[in-house]
């Protein structure tokens, strides 16, 4: 569905604006709230002395142009900054979609080159056991006992040329990369890394999972690749269970996924996960 892809465009269009104006979440938060603060205060100090009459007539005559001032002020400033946001966030999207594309532009045509070689020499091995075949006619039944082994393997090399045809199914697995780890500050707490590796792209990846311990937090990388790893933490989903979304790099066999788990383990027994591909 389009709907995800658009919120992911915006939130990185909000982290580009915010990074272009060198301020974080919280600060741009404060400051609005700070400002926000200080008309309410003396909008309320006007109401406490001379009434709510007084007060409305304060915030016409001298706040609500400084408020159009303020907005359009905001505008002039930010505005250029929002659409330089807006383009580089859809210029990298469609940098990362571009190579995506090529990228399967190029295994197809290698896959088809590899196909069209075994369809030839299929067909080149027909073609002589139909010769055979043809030599054989009105002999003995020893011969035409050979005859149908020899269309069985002729039978046998045309299903196995539409067998390469076919999309190979989908296959992945979680892999524990090594013991847990216990942390020398609280023993009672271990990191365990898993790898979820895969046979076929797939992008966006989402996975569930759950361990035989509570999962106090995890962590997800994309290995294998030099591009930095975009996700989205699903965080715990109810039940046990956690969850994250791989965007890119594109989660297939040269990018498995990473993921790091620290749960509560004060008894020290081995911890046991399962995940899911949602």
């Amino acid at each position: 569905m389009w709907i995800p892809h658009a919120f992911s465009l915006l939130g990185k269009i909000l982290q580009i604006f915010i990074d272009a104006i060198g301020d974080t979440w919280i600060g741009l938060v404060l400051g609005i709230a700070f400002g926000s603060s200080v008309v309410v205060d003396v909008l309320l100090q006007k109401k406490r002395s001379e009434g709510w009459k007084a007060m409305l007539n304060h915030w016409r005559q001298e706040h609500r142009s400084a408020m159009k001032f303020a907005i359009w002020a905001a505008l002039v400033i930010y505005g250029p900054v929002a659409a330089w946001s807006v383009g580089k966030a859809i210029y990298e999207d469609h940098n990362y979609f571009v190579g995506f594309a090529k990228g399967q532009w190029k295994a197809l045509k290698t896959d088809g080159v590899t196909l069209q070689t075994d369809k030839d020499e299929c067909t080149s091995v027909t073609g002589g056991l139909r010769e055979k075949i043809a030599g054989l006619g009105g002999k003995s039944t020893a011969l035409e006992a050979q005859n149908r082994d020899q269309q069985g393997e002729i039978n046998n090399c045309q299903t196995q040329a539409i067998k390469l045809l076919e999309p190979k199914p989908l296959h992945w697995k979680a892999l524990a990369l090594e013991m847990p780890d216990a942390n020398p500050s609280n023993p009672a707490i271990q990191r365990t890394r898993w790898l979820l590796v895969t046979n076929k792209v797939q992008t966006p990846a989402e996975f569930s999972f759950a361990c035989s311990l509570p999962i106090i937090s995890a962590e997800t990388k994309v290995v294998g690749s030099v591009a930095d790893s975009r996700s989205v933490p699903l965080g715990n989903m109810g039940a046990g269970r956690w969850g994250t979304k791989v965007f890119s790099p594109a989660w297939g066999p040269d990018s498995p996924v990473l993921i790091i788990t620290t749960l509560s383990n004060p008894t020290g027994e081995h911890a046991e996960c399962s995940f899911k591909l949602e």
